[in-house]
C-alpha cells in the first residue's frame, strides 16, 4: 500500500531572495518540528469536521470514530522530512479500501437497525434466518404477538469490500496551503 506523501521543496531562486535570518528560520532542524504540528492540527481539524458531519447511516448510538482518530493523530520528524500518522484501527481501512473478511468467527455481522449499532450480537437474543441473498440475525419477538415479524439486526456476510476514500485525510492542495501559511508565518515572525 502506498501511504500519501506530499513533498514541499523552496525551488533555489527563492532561497536567494531570503536573507540569512530567515534561512536560519528555515532551517529543517527548526522548522519540520514546526510543519509537523501545523500539518497535524490541520488534519486533527479536518477530522474534527468529518466527525462532525458523518454521523451513523442508521441513525443509531454514534461511535465518534473519526473523532478517535483525531486523538490518535501525531507527527514525528524524519531525517528528510515529517510523517503523520493516524493510530486508530480502520483508518487504513477506509483511507485504501479493501475487501474485509472474519477472522475469528465464519461471517462478519452488519448492522442494518439502529439498536444493532455498535453492540455485540453474541449478547442479544437473536435468531438465524435465511433471506434470499444473505443469512441474518433478527431479534426474538417477546411481545406475545405472533404475527408481528421478528426485526433484522444484523447481515451475516462472508465478506465485505469497502471502497477507498482519500478524503479521509488532507488533500495535496490542503497540506500545500498548511505548509505556505506556516512558512510566511515563520518568515513574519520576530527572531
Amino acid at each position: 500500500m502506498a501511504l500519501p506523501q506530499t513533498t514541499y521543496d523552496l525551488s533555489e531562486k527563492h532561497q536567494r531572495t531570503l536573507n540569512r535570518e530567515q534561512m536560519e528560520k528555515l532551517h529543517p532542524t527548526r522548522l519540520l518540528p514546526v510543519l509537523g504540528r501545523a500539518i497535524t492540527n490541520a488534519l486533527k481539524k479536518h477530522l474534527g469536521g468529518l466527525n462532525a458531519s458523518r454521523a451513523n447511516k442508521l441513525g443509531g448510538k454514534r461511535s465518534n470514530f473519526y473523532a478517535a482518530c483525531s486523538r490518535g493523530t501525531s507527527y514525528e520528524v524524519q531525517p528528510d522530512g515529517v510523517t503523520i500518522s493516524v493510530a486508530r484501527i480502520g483508518y487504513a481501512q477506509r483511507y485504501f479500501g479493501g475487501t474485509i473478511k472474519p477472522v475469528k468467527a465464519k461471517a462478519l455481522t452488519i448492522p442494518v437497525d439502529p439498536l444493532a449499532y455498535g453492540k455485540d450480537p453474541r449478547k442479544m437474543d437473536l435468531f438465524v434466518g435465511q433471506g434470499r441473498r444473505a443469512a441474518f440475525l433478527a431479534l426474538v419477538n417477546r411481545s406475545g404477538d405472533t404475527r408481528a415479524a421478528p426485526r433484522v439486526m444484523f447481515l451475516l456476510l462472508k465478506k465485505v469490500t469497502q471502497k477507498a476514500d482519500p478524503s479521509v485525510f488532507l488533500s495535496e492542495k490542503a497540506i500545500a496551503a498548511t505548509v505556505d501559511d506556516t512558512i510566511n508565518k515563520r518568515l513574519s515572525a520576530p527572531k
